[in-house]
């Protein structure tokens, strides 16, 4: 007998299976239209969020060049496919900060919302900062102070060392140098509190290990790079020391400079001694020349050191405290180095600043296109109280500088950098 398959459930069987396979496709097919919908939802939020952080950009450049305490809210609108931000500010009433406020808009409607503070650039933010060559020697340091009250307010941990080249950042002739006692180390420790390098972004780190700058975080590096103001001779020009006729570019032992003026000197010569009078106020010297600290021969004394006044620096004055260098806490009157403030006309010619041996000065001194130089002979030791900023420093001396926590509020450079920047939700 022959055998007739039948065929009757084939044709139900490839059905099912045609239905299976149509309904994974489809199911395919949304999950992967799903996936392009969820990544270029993603994109277009990122792109909102760029275009945010440029209105922010955009605040920073325009409240450097203003004079008003608002930024009107501004739209930039960068074309169809691109999309828009629109930023506004407010200068804070009561500190030297900015608000700022910026929503970015992608071209699909997406959008994202930042805000960020705007603070100034400290032109005597740290103890030292130079452009470039910053070659520190053996046995440098930098720390700093609130006061000389009390041990914790002589080490506040803010002896920051500065530039805008880290590749020309070292310490003695091979980055090895090793560190006097200060705050943040014992007698081979850290040279410095810490480090900073300016750019944008894709510079180095300063140089950090024993003997240098303390590791991350204390050095860090930051964006942007820091742009000097240029330093212009004053209007005024008096070119005369009011207590001394006979040499009115030098201040000595006998020759105070009177405060509560602006000097323009021809080279500042500033002896053991030497002393500013602040009855009236600051002293303020403005030179196209060099500035010389301290005497060229043997031990170079003391330059505008603090009076024993608790009038002028509090409890500092009569405290017993000394520091790792056996100094007297009267050394760290909080303030008085923003009482002689020394400016080197940019593209002057000068030849630098000239510390002698031993010198001890307090003053600010602020020469953007000058070097930090020493007499070279032998290895002398140098005290700075304040802060200096240079083009370049790479004496053979063991400076140790002694920030003053103050001089944070002195002056700033005129431009803004960004703190404390986050996203808000969209209103």
């Amino acid at each position: 007998m022959s055998r007739h398959h039948s065929e009757r459930a084939s044709i139900p069987i490839t059905m099912m299976v045609m239905f299976v396979a149509t309904v994974l496709v489809i199911g395919l097919l949304a999950m992967a239209q799903s996936g392009l919908k969820s990544a270029r939802r993603g994109g277009d939020s990122a792109n909102a969020l760029q275009l945010a952080d440029a209105g922010i950009n955009d605040a920073l450049k325009q409240i450097a060049a203003t004079s008003q305490a608002t930024l009107p809210a501004t739209t930039v609108n960068l074309g169809g496919s691109a999309g828009s931000y629109t930023f506004s500010g407010a200068r804070d009433a009561f500190q030297t900060v900015w608000h700022l406020d910026s929503v970015g808009i992608d071209a699909t409607g997406v959008k994202r919302h930042v805000k960020a503070d705007a603070t100034t650039q400290q032109l005597f933010g740290n103890a030292l900062f130079t452009q470039s060559t910053l070659k520190l020697a053996s046995g440098s340091s930098a720390d700093s102070f609130r006061d000389g009250t009390t041990t914790a307010n002589m080490c506040t941990q803010h002896g920051i060392v500065g530039t805008n080249t880290p590749s020309q950042f070292t310490f003695n002739s091979n980055g090895g140098g090793q560190a006097i006692a200060n705050c943040r180390g014992n007698t081979y420790g850290y040279a410095t509190d810490g480090c900073v390098s300016y750019g944008d972004g894709t510079q180095a780190l300063p140089p950090y290990g024993q003997g240098a700058c303390p590791p991350p975080p204390a050095t860090t590096k930051t964006t942007p790079a820091l742009q000097l103001p240029v330093v212009q001779a004053p209007s005024v020009t008096k070119d005369q020391n009011p207590n001394n006729t006979s040499n009115p570019n030098v201040c000595d032992s006998t020759h105070a400079i009177r405060g509560g003026q602006i000097y323009y000197w021809t080279n500042v010569l500033l002896r053991a001694g030497c002393t500013v009078d602040t009855t009236n106020g600051r002293a303020i010297i403005y030179t196209p020349g060099q500035v010389e600290v301290g005497d060229p021969h043997g031990n170079s004394g003391q330059v505008n050191p603090p009076p024993a006044s608790s009038a002028l620096c509090g409890n500092t004055a009569t405290s017993n405290l000394k520091d790792a260098w056996n100094n007297p806490a009267s050394y760290y009157c909080p303030g008085w180095a923003a009482n002689l403030q020394i400016y080197v006309v940019s593209g002057s010619g000068s030849p630098g600043m000239l510390f002698h041996n031993h010198a001890q000065f307090w003053g600010v001194i602020e020469a953007p296109t000058t070097a930090v130089l020493t007499d070279g002979n032998g290895a002398p030791h140098v005290d700075v109280w304040g802060s200096i900023v240079a083009n370049s420093a790479s004496p053979n001396a063991q400076f140790a500088f002694h920030y003053d926590d103050s001089l944070g509020d002195l002056s700033g450079t005129g431009r803004y950098e960004i703190a404390n920047w986050r996203e808000e939700p969209v209103t």
